[in-house]
Order: C-alpha cells, then sequence, then structure tokens
C-alpha cells in the first residue's frame, strides 16, 4: 500500500475502534461472562479454576469437574485478555461507570473490553489491505466495503463484546491474508525466485501458529484449519503453471514448519486439557453440565440441525434467527463479486469462498445456531472472508458509473442500490445493538414521534453507552502512535548508521 492507503487504514482504525469502543457495554450475559470469570481466575489467582467467580456465568456456561468448576468456552480469548486486565492496574480509572451485568465497579473492566475492540478493527484493517494492495481494487471500493464490514454487519456488535468472535475472526483473517500474500501464483515473478522461496518457506511456521492460535479461541475452527492446510499442501506442492514444484526438501521444510507452527497452541491445548479435565483431547466443551445442555455430550448432538431448516435461517431469517442476508443487506453485493473474484483468482476463489462455505454449512447444523441472540453469530469470524466477494460486487458496480453512455441504467441505479444498502444495513445493526443484552432499548419510554429529540437521545444512550470513556482510548492511541513514531525513528537510524559502516569497510 501506497502512503495515502497507510494514512486511510490508520484513520479507519481509529474510527471503526472508536465507535466498537462507545458501544462496550460491560459483561452483558453468560459467555462474556464465562470468559471473564477465566479472566479474573487467572489474573487474580494464577488459576482456571473459577469456583469463586460462577456467578460471572450466571451458573450455567461452565465445565465441570467433580467440585471444581472451570469455564466452558476456548480458552484463548481469556488467557489474551487476562494479560491486558493485569496491565490495566497501572490506567486511569474510567470517566464513567460501565452499566456492567456482571462486575459493575470494577474499574479495570474498561480496559479488558478492548481486546475484542482491537481485534475486530484489526480485521477490518486486515480486510483493507486484502482488497487494496492484494487484490488492487480501487480506494472507494475498498473504504466502502470495509466500512460495511465494520459497522454493516455483526461485526460491530461483537466487536464490542468479550466473546470469542473478534479474536477468532482476527486469527482467522490474518491466516487468509499471510497465506494469500506467500502463497499466490504470481510470487515468483513479483519478488524473484529466491526471495519468494524464502518468504514462503518462513510464512510456513507463522502460517501454522495462526491456525493453531485459531483454535484457542474457536474449537470450531479445527475445521477451518483443515480446509487452509489442505489448500496450503496443493499450492505448496501442486504451483500453477508455468512454475515447477519446489524441490522436495524444500517442499519438507516448509510442511515441517506449518507442522511446527500449529503444533506450538496445540501442545498447549492438550495441556490445558490434560490439568483441568484429565485428558488432553477433552475439550471444555463437552465438559459443561448435559443435564442443562444436553447437545454438549458429543461432536455429533452439538451438530445434528438438518441443514434445511439452520441454511434458511442463517442466511435469511427463521426459527427467530436474522440470517445474514437479512440483518446485513450489504452482504448481498457478494453475489455479484463471485465472478470478479473468480476471474481475478481462481485459486484464492476456492480459498476465501470454500472457507465461508464451509463454516456456514458447519454452523448451519449447528444445534445452537441462535442461542437467544437472533443474530447467528457463529459465522461472525468469517465474515471478513465473504466481505473480500463483497468488495469485488462493489467494485463492479461502482465500474459502472464510468460506463454511463453504454449501460445508463446499471449506472443510475448502481449508487442506489450501493448506498441504500450500505444505509439499511448500518439501521440494522444500530437496532440490533439497542435491543441486545446490556443495552436494552426501552420502546415503552419513547415518544410516538419519528424524530422527537428524546427518541435519538434514548436511542444513543443505548447504542453507545460507554461514549463518555472514549478519551481513555483515544490517550492510548495517541500514546501508541507517539511510540511507534519514536520506534521507527530509531530503526531508520539504525539502518543509516549500518550502511555507513557497510560502506565504510
Amino acid at each position: 500500500m501506497n502512503k495515502t492507503d497507510w494514512r486511510t487504514a490508520a484513520i479507519l482504525f481509529a474510527a471503526i475502534s472508536s465507535v466498537y469502543f462507545a458501544t462496550v457495554a460491560g459483561i452483558t450475559s453468560s459467555n462474556d461472562g464465562s470468559h471473564f470469570a477465566l479472566v479474573r481466575a487467572l489474573a487474580d489467582k494464577r488459576s482456571f479454576e473459577i469456583s469463586e467467580y460462577l456467578s460471572f456465568t450466571e451458573n450455567q456456561d461452565y465445565a465441570l469437574r467433580g467440585n471444581l468448576r472451570f469455564s466452558d468456552r476456548p480458552p484463548g480469548t481469556a488467557i489474551l485478555t487476562a494479560s491486558v486486565y493485569a496491565a490495566s492496574q497501572v490506567l486511569p480509572p474510567p470517566l464513567a461507570p460501565l452499566r456492567s451485568k456482571h462486575d459493575p465497579d470494577n474499574p479495570r473492566l474498561v480496559y479488558v473490553l478492548l481486546v475484542p475492540v482491537i481485534a475486530a478493527s484489526a480485521t477490518a484493517i486486515i480486510l483493507f489491505w486484502m482488497l487494496r494492495a492484494h487484490f488492487t481494487l480501487p480506494l472507494t471500493s475498498s473504504l466502502l466495503t470495509t466500512l460495511a464490514f465494520a459497522v454493516g454487519t455483526m461485526t460491530w456488535k461483537y466487536g464490542s463484546l468479550l466473546y470469542s468472535h473478534a479474536t477468532s475472526g482476527l486469527a482467522v483473517m490474518a491466516a487468509v491474508a499471510l497465506l494469500s500474500r506467500h502463497i499466490r501464483s504470481d510470487d515468483f515473478s513479483r519478488q524473484g525466485q529466491t526471495a519468494a522461496k524464502a518468504a514462503t518457506t518462513n510464512a510456513g511456521f507463522w502460517l501454522g501458529l495462526l491456525l493453531g492460535a485459531s483454535v484457542l479461541m474457536e474449537y470450531t475452527n479445527i475445521v477451518f484449519i483443515a480446509f487452509v492446510g489442505l489448500y496450503w499442501l496443493w499450492q505448496a506442492f501442486s504451483p500453477p503453471p508455468p512454475h515447477p514444484p519446489a524441490p522436495s526438501r524444500e517442499r519438507v521444510t516448509r510442511l515441517f514448519r506449518l507442522i511446527l507452527g500449529g503444533l506450538l497452541p496445540a501442545l498447549f491445548l492438550m495441556w490445558y486439557n490434560t490439568v483441568n479435565f484429565g485428558e488432553p483431547l477433552k475439550l471444555s466443551t463437552f465438559n459443561a453440565d448435559t443435564t442443562r445442555w444436553p447437545q454438549n455430550q458429543s461432536f455429533l448432538t452439538d451438530f445434528a440441525t438438518p441443514i434445511w431448516v439452520g441454511l434458511p435461517a442463517m442466511l435469511f431469517y427463521g426459527s427467530d434467527n436474522q440470517g445474514l442476508f437479512w440483518l446485513a443487506p450489504i452482504s448481498l453485493l457478494g453475489l455479484a463479486g463471485l465472478q470478479g473474484l473468480w476471474r481475478r483468482s481462481r485459486r484464492e476463489f476456492v480459498l476465501i469462498v470454500g472457507c465461508f462455505t464451509a463454516m456456514l454449512l458447519l454452523f448451519s447444523t449447528s444445534t445452537t445456531f441462535n442461542p437467544f441472540t437472533n443474530d447467528g453469530r457463529y459465522i461472525t469470524p468469517f465474515l471478513g472472508l465473504w466481505f473480500v466477494v463483497v468488495g469485488f460486487g462493489i467494485s463492479w458496480l461502482q465500474s459502472r458509473l464510468e460506463a454511463a453512455p453504454t449501460t445508463p441504467l446499471i449506472s443510475f441505479f448502481s449508487p442506489l442500490i450501493i448506498y441504500g444498502l450500505l444505509f439499511l444495513s448500518i439501521r440494522n445493526q444500530i437496532m440490533h445493538i439497542a435491543f441486545s443484552w446490556g443495552h436494552d432499548l426501552n420502546l415503552a419510554a419513547m415518544r410516538p414521534w419519528a424524530a422527537a429529540p428524546e427518541n435519538i437521545a434514548a436511542l444513543w444512550n443505548a447504542v453507545f453507552p460507554n461514549a463518555l470513556n472514549l478519551p481513555l482510548w483515544w490517550g492510548l492511541v495517541a500514546v501508541g502512535w507517539l511510540a511507534w513514531r519514536v520506534v521507527r525513528r530509531e530503526m531508520k537510524d539504525r539502518s543509516r548508521l549500518v550502511e555507513k559502516k557497510a560502506l565504510g569497510d
């Protein structure tokens, strides 16, 4: 990306993260309460056992072994958050109290919620990079698509909640972006054969590490790992013409590094399972109270919904579930972008669309695909993949504007379609958040006027309960930016010094 793109990405990150941070409502339910219980246990007593914080789980979202209680969520999000919680003790208290359902008097709670805020915002920036730098789509199309993803989908809601979706989404998008960057059909022509080989080999370790970390965030990402792993092997062992396959020794080295990277988080998860549940392959989800959650008895009982029931609900509407296209109509433009991505890169089409489709079908069979949140939230970590395709759809529609003499009708309706669907999607997310746990918009208290100031204020307060604490986040962003500038300057000075010494020699 050029300087303009980098500046645009920085502004996007600041704006999107500010919206997410203002939306934070604390710990709102048993789900994020279960994550937070593990955070407190790790930070306060260096233990995975959460009996002292069981009330945060609302006495339902926990795993058990005898008289001991543990979080039934994957441990990755809580472990990441525990470090932030520990560091936050040196930060100033909130300017306004959080109206959190659990632990509302804890001044460090506001910083805990920075984890999903930063993770979801970073995911949006990765999407912007993929559209702009990797696929070289126009700046306007890339910007609109990123904004649509950030505030026109469920990403907005779960970018403000301590669920696992934001951290899982970051791991997923980072892995796909890394794979797309280093194993692409024109790597050899763009970087030179030696540099491309080195980059691809090194990328294997980091790709494996990201894939393994994604399972620490969401156990179901094991399906994502299987798909991406097979794709990586296909690319590494069968590169597209005219590039010949790499030597056998190099292919083995790539495979070894990929496995080594994935093995580190896998070993940690096996140790975590052994310490807490007695066996390396015993996951916390399947150690939940099965008298309350009978579907957690096994994988097969957890994914037992008929596909013809779950898929329409995940995409449109059904079983009290607002599907992707229903809740975020802007995502429909992905259907118009499928051909564009296919023409640009068939192999990356297989990766991006294939991963999204596989996970969509998996979650459509989930017994709890609508766990009282009415939004098919399980697909949230993979929305960034679909919005790569949406970017191609928006780019195609915008290109029709330039062809006004030949396609006057399409060029006239293109902006109406794009901006109409975008504003409708943003409106849907606003209302979805306003009626969610912890926000609880009270319609009975509103006046029967369309634009009464009292109604606007009530909606604002419901959607942005943490707006008064925004200066805290802006201060952290400013400190981070200044630190980055200092480090960058030192790195440049060192580089110049090395060059001078080299010239002197």
